[in-house]
C-alpha cells in the first residue's frame, strides 16, 4: 500500500467505490478471453482494500461504515439526516458484496453460443452492465452528502488503498503497448453499442474533457464527439 495522507473516511468510500467501477467497467468490456483475464485480477486486487483483517462480511461493512457515520455525527451538520446514514450502510454493503458476488459478463463475443443465442447473451450482458453504471449515482451521492457535511470529496493524490486497476492504468484506461483500445461495437464504430459504451465511458470515467476520453479510450476527441452525439440523439426525448 502507497503512503498518502489520511482520508477521510467517507471519502474513503468514494474512492473504494470508484476503484471497484473501474475494474469492473475493464471486465464488463473486455473482448478477449486474456483481457478477461487480467480484468479480473484488477478487480481481485481491490478486494483487500476492503476486506483486510475482516473475518466475516458483518466486520468489513462495520469496518467501512462506521467510522463514516461517525464523522458525519460530529460534523453536527444541519444538513445530514438519518436517512445519509442509511445511503454510507447501503454503499458498505455494496462494497463488501464484491468479492462474493459474481462479476459482470465481458463481450458477448468471447462466450459460447451452444447454450444462449447471440442476442440472449447481448441482453445479460446490457443488463448486468447497467448495475456497473448504477455505481456512479452511488459515487455522486456520497459526494454530494460530504459537500453538505462540509468537506468537499477531490480524488487523492496516490492510490491508497492500492487497487491494481489505478496502479496500472495499462489495463483500466491503455492497451498494450500502451496503445488505447476503443470500445468496440459488433458491426461497426457507428454501431448504437458501440456509442452508447463510449457515452458510458465519459460519463463513468469522470473525464473532463472530450481528449481526456479519447486518450483512455485510443480515439480522438472528434471521434469521441460524434459517437456521444449520436448516442444523444438515439435516445427518447425526455416527458
Amino acid at each position: 500500500m502507497s503512503a498518502g495522507p489520511v482520508r477521510n473516511p467517507l471519502h474513503r468510500i468514494v474512492d473504494l467505490l470508484t476503484m471497484y467501477q473501474r475494474t469492473l467497467l475493464m471486465v464488463h468490456q473486455a473482448d478477449t478471453a486474456e483481457k478477461r483475464a487480467t480484468a479480473l485480477d484488477s478487480l481481485r486486487a481491490c478486494h483487500p482494500a476492503v476486506w483486510k483483517h475482516c473475518s466475516s462480511r458483518n466486520i468489513a461493512i462495520r469496518r467501512l461504515a462506521d467510522p463514516a457515520k461517525a464523522w458525519l455525527t460530529q460534523t453536527n451538520s444541519r444538513f445530514v439526516g438519518p436517512a445519509d446514514l442509511d445511503l454510507v450502510e447501503e454503499c458498505a454493503v455494496t462494497l463488501s458484496g464484491f468479492a462474493i458476488g459474481r462479476p459482470p459478463m465481458s463481450m458477448p463475443d468471447i462466450y459460447s453460443k451452444n447454450y444462449h443465442t447471440e442476442d440472449e447473451l447481448w441482453q445479460t450482458w446490457e443488463k448486468q452492465g447497467e448495475m456497473v453504471w448504477q455505481l456512479d449515482y452511488l459515487i455522486a451521492r456520497l459526494q454530494e452528502l460530504s459537500a453538505r457535511a462540509g468537506e468537499l470529496w477531490t480524488p487523492p493524490t496516490s492510490n491508497n488503498e492500492g487497487c491494481a486497476a489505478d496502479r496500472d492504468q495499462s489495463g483500466a484506461r491503455q492497451g498494450e503497448g500502451g496503445k488505447g483500445e476503443r470500445p468496440r461495437g459488433r458491426k461497426s464504430d457507428t454501431d448504437p453499442k458501440a456509442d452508447k459504451r463510449v457515452a458510458d465511458a465519459m460519463r463513468v470515467g469522470h473525464y473532463r474533457t472530450y481528449a481526456e476520453c479519447a486518450k483512455a479510450l485510443g480515439m480522438t476527441p472528434r471521434e469521441v464527439e460524434r459517437a456521444i452525439d449520436r448516442d444523444r440523439k438515439r435516445r427518447p426525448p425526455p416527458e
